[in-house]
């Protein structure tokens, strides 16, 4: 399994869509991944939940936290933190991206020795790009989500206050 080195995030106007381009290391390719207005209104309130009312070091020990308000605390201090944590910004130009671009359909999130294993795949499960991250930067990512669907005015509540105010939802499957 390969897992991407570094990602960018763009909005496609014609297609209303937000493009993930995953780039991996050593190679020149880059795989694009369209998440759609549907998924995302999906995905973003059901992680941040699980992040705020779970926690991710419970989730590594196997059991559920006692403590929801300390971990919706600790979840919002993190996402304070990982506001600051700059991206990479590498230009994607069109001659790297590959031709097994797929629409997202799947999102699931797990913990490995290295940390956490965002994995995004599309309905048949055949297309798959794996992202590895600490939990500062599964911040990032859903800020960074966030803020593009902000621009594209999609009109997503803020997935930190529905975190704040919904219970935790466990599939992440859209």
């Amino acid at each position: 399994m390969k897992t991407a080195e570094s990602i960018n995030f763009a909005y496609d106007t014609k297609t209303d869509r937000i493009a993930l381009y995953a780039c991996y290391k050593g190679t020149t390719g880059v795989t694009r991944v369209e998440l759609t207005r549907r998924f995302l209104s999906h995905f973003l309130p059901s992680i941040s939940t699980r992040v705020s009312d779970q926690g991710l070091t419970p989730l590594r020990a196997g059991k559920i936290a006692p403590d929801v308000q300390h971990n919706r605390a600790t979840a919002a201090r993190e996402h304070k933190i990982a506001q600051r944590i700059p991206l990479t910004k590498k230009q994607v130009k069109r001659s790297q991206l590959d031709d097994n671009g797929f629409l997202a359909h799947i999102i699931a999130l797990k913990t490995n020795a290295k940390g956490l294993l965002l994995t995004i795949g599309n309905e048949s499960k055949d297309r798959q790009v794996h992202l590895q991250m600490t939990e500062l930067e599964l911040h990032r990512f859903i800020d960074q989500l966030t803020v593009i669907a902000a621009k594209a005015d999609w009109g997503l509540a803020d997935p930190w206050a529905s975190a704040a105010s919904t219970s935790y939802q466990p599939s992440l499957a859209h």
